[in-house]
């Protein structure tokens, strides 16, 4: 008895070990065939993508799924992105609102799935990729903005829906429940000033969007008219706050004043701007709340009938100032301008700097309160740079007497001007 039982153990210990050698030659073989299908398929995406058309009808029907938008798409393919990652080209996309409206077609997506979600069935994207879009920017004549996309005509309202859903934060459920990065690539931005009267356009528009759960943020490129502009923004849901910051170098505001006739002062601007515009915007309204800027400038020259010749060379200049809309207030950190000989400092306010200003119209009133103060500037150009207007009868005698030497510092308590609507200046000292 006792020497059956051991046989058996005996027998049963052979049994499990060759099950275990088998299943994992199984298994290794699995692993195998996996690695060799998988490498295969790489290497038919690396000659190029594979045509998938009849899993087009099942993606259009995820995408429409639970979000009041039918889908079409006339075209699905497998490729490899420019990172190398597998994802899923899907071209002519048609979509339309279930409660009417327009077709908004898109020349191309690029998307990649949530692995976890594709296991239990849903087809959600966690990434989108657009390329070549249509974009619209409208500034209405209230100060508002609009977002539009694809073709001005059919847009309706398309523009401002895309926006509101992906500015949610990703739930994980839905279509959009899982996306969580969205770019556009090689985008067309056109931008519609209707206060200024100009419109805007950048044949190069790129822009990426990373969606949190508190938060939706991304950054931006655009080219226009030769000029580079870069930005980051940030969409902050606990207090519906939009911050977006506008870097540039080296743009020449003067090349625009031929653009409208609200633009036609930039013609003095004669010199190589760089910096940045930070603007914070009510998300809800979309309306400016306030901004802040930090410019410096370059050598040129400010073209201006005051000026002596109509002109004023500078070797450098830098400005640091806030506008807030609440107040209608301007406020100026800093104005530095060095001259060829000496320089010029400024700070103080502006109040009453309304919409009407920023449109491009006149204000009904401005107040303005300065200090300047002025280092080692040469007696000669003081009736340049002393606007005729201001404190006329001290005008008259400092160019009357002091026309030779070097002015090392002069600094007046403040300079007060007020300004109505028919520009009636006038100067307190």
């Amino acid at each position: 008895m006792v020497k059956a039982a051991v046989a058996a153990r005996c027998y049963s210990a052979v049994v499990m070990r060759r099950t275990l050698k088998i299943l994992v030659r199984v298994v290794a073989a699995l692993i195998a065939g996996v690695a060799v299908c998988a490498g295969f398929g790489l290497w038919l995406l690396s000659r190029g993508p594979i045509e998938l058309d009849g899993v087009a009808p099942y993606v259009a029907s995820a995408l429409s799924r639970d979000n009041g938008i039918a889908t079409q798409i006339d075209h699905a393919l497998l490729n490899l992105t420019d990172e190398g990652r597998i994802a899923l080209v899907v071209r002519g996309v048609h979509l339309r609102r279930d409660d009417g409206g327009a077709v908004l077609t898109l020349d191309e997506l690029a998307l990649q799935f949530d692995t976890h979600a594709l296991m239990t069935g849903v087809i959600a994207p966690t990434s989108i990729v657009v390329n070549r879009p249509e974009l619209r920017l409208v500034r209405e004549t209230d100060g508002s903005f609009h977002l539009g996309i694809g073709a001005p005509s059919g847009d309706s309202g398309w523009g401002e829906k895309l926006l509101g859903d992906l500015m949610r934060p990703p739930g994980g459920e839905g279509t959009l429940g899982y996306l969580t990065d969205i770019a556009m690539r090689d985008a067309v931005l056109t931008v519609d000033d209707k206060s200024l009267g100009v419109e805007w356009r950048a044949d190069q528009f790129d822009l990426s969007l990373e969606r949190k759960s508190d938060r939706t943020g991304g950054v931006f490129h655009a080219v226009t008219s030769g000029a580079g502009f870069t930005g980051n923004y940030i969409y902050t849901l606990a207090d519906n706050n939009l911050v977006v910051k506008l870097s540039f170098t080296d743009v020449n505001p003067s090349v625009w004043a031929s653009a409208s006739p609200s633009l036609a002062g930039l013609a003095t601007l004669a010199v190589p701007i760089s910096g940045s515009i930070t603007a914070e915007i009510d998300g809800e309204q979309l309306t400016l709340r306030d901004a802040i800027w930090d410019l410096s400038v370059g050598q040129g020259v400010l073209k201006n009938a005051a000026f002596a010749g109509g002109a004023l060379a500078i070797k450098d200049a830098k400005m640091q100032a806030g506008y807030d809309v609440a107040n209608a207030q301007l406020n100026l950190g800093v104005l530095a301008i060095h001259l060829p000989q000496g320089s010029i400092d400024m700070s103080g306010t502006a109040d009453g700097v309304g919409p009407e200003l920023l449109s491009g119209a006149t204000p009904p009133s401005l107040d303005l309160g300065f200090t300047i103060a002025v280092h080692d500037l040469k007696a000669d150009d003081l009736p340049t740079l002393w606007p005729y207007y201001a404190a006329t009868d001290t005008r008259r005698w400092v160019v009357q007497h002091i026309n030779d030497g070097v002015v090392d510092s002069f600094r007046p308590r403040s300079v007060c001007i007020s300004i109505c609507c028919r520009m009636r200046r006038s100067w307190r000292p």
